[in-house]
């Protein structure tokens, strides 16, 4: 009995120091890349090192007609082929203005020789555009990234355009299709008002949601829970606070039942701005679960992943009514593919760890929970 309890006892802490991190995913027309960052909002300015030890500035894109940011692994084959596919594009259309810009995001905490092994790597594909090295993981996590590779297209003035993760078949096409409607290579209706979807949301909002963004991560769940509301009521069609309060309330119904309810209210409220919104739907499939209404909850994750097969909590969360299903093998799939897409996220190894709680595996648990707290400084 003692070590059941030493063991509980971990796995609540791993889960409250996770929470800190854990947060909405967004995105309301195409493939949810990036947790903290969507079409129509501006990227987060950076300064990062090349493979070459020069200083590169995110300041540098804001004047090109079109950029595309790429985060990148060496230990992703999807990555690898789209670093490939992301120089042809480059080469057909630089003359044209295309900027590109890969972020690498191997691990936390490169040193000199694995540096040397991404630059080979990108040597061997041949990449020529500047590939940055992101050692202490801090724009990967400025900007959410959900499953490794992640890449942003990006209008005049940093503006995002589209966001796709995890590379799928379909995504050089679009990505090409995309910079070449912004460079005016290309004329396509469907294309064109494509590029110039998604919502910006009003100032004074987004400043009261990056504010809350980092007090939530700073573990000030109260004073962020204040500054959401704040944004909500700032800009109601700002869907991003909505869902980040549901997850808020959604941690909080491990100790209360009734924020379970609150929660439920945010990411439905979030769903009516935005039908589909993927974060909000796996928030209220999460909620679901947590009620019992299984299948409810599997009908929304099956329609995000539908979407989305590479967002990382749906996949989680599949994971979650498999294993509540007894369906052991299906639960492995589910969740080692979402740990391949974000091995570095403390939030997905953590969730991975609740699933293998739940379905009796503790040895799972207790290796997905002990990972978690490592890539949380425990």
């Amino acid at each position: 009995m003692k070590k059941r309890r030493v063991k509980v006892d971990f796995c609540s802490l791993v889960f409250h120091a996770v929470m800190v991190f854990a947060s909405a995913m967004l995105i309301s027309t195409a493939a949810a890349a990036f947790k903290n960052l969507g079409e129509g909002m501006e990227v987060p300015s950076f300064t990062l090192k090349d493979l070459g030890g020069q200083e590169v500035s995110s300041d540098g894109i804001k004047g090109k007609k079109a950029a595309v940011i790429v985060f990148f692994a060496t230990w992703s084959e999807r990555s690898l082929v789209q670093l490939k596919d992301l120089e042809e594009v480059r080469s057909a259309l630089k003359e044209q203005g295309l900027e590109i810009i890969a972020i690498n995001v191997d691990h936390e905490g490169m040193d000199a020789g694995e540096i040397e092994t991404v630059r080979g790597k990108v040597a061997e594909l041949g990449v020529t555009y500047p590939v940055l090295v992101d050692t202490d993981l801090g724009v990967y996590r400025r900007f959410g990234v959900v499953a490794v590779p992640s890449s942003a297209v990006v209008k005049s003035g940093g503006i995002v355009v589209a966001t796709v993760n995890g590379y799928p078949s379909l995504a050089s096409n679009e990505i090409k299709e995309r910079v070449e409607v912004l460079l005016g290579v290309k004329e396509d209706a469907s294309a064109s008002t494509a590029a110039e979807t998604g919502y910006r949301p009003e100032r004074s909002s987004l400043l009261n949601y990056n504010l809350a963004r980092r007090l939530y991560d700073s573990g000030m769940h109260a004073k962020a829970e204040r500054k959401l509301q704040i944004a909500i009521k700032s800009d109601d069609k700002f869907v991003k606070p909505k869902v980040l309060l549901g997850d808020i309330y959604l941690a909080k119904a491990a100790k209360k039942k009734a924020y379970l309810l609150k929660a439920k209210g945010m990411y439905e409220t979030a769903l009516e701005v935005s039908p589909g919104d993927e974060a909000a739907s796996t928030g209220l499939a999460r909620v679901f679960v947590r009620e019992g209404a299984v299948d409810d909850a599997e009908k929304l994750v099956d329609s995000v992943l539908e979407k989305n097969p590479a967002y990382t909590t749906a996949l989680i969360v599949k994971g979650l009514i498999l294993a509540k299903r007894g369906n052991e093998k299906e639960t492995d799939r589910y969740v080692m593919e979402a740990v391949g897409l974000a091995r570095m996220d403390p939030e997905v190894l953590a969730l991975a760890g609740t699933v293998y709680q739940e379905s009796g595996n503790l040895n799972k648990a207790a290796l997905f929970y002990r990972k978690a707290g490592e890539k949380l400084g425990y």
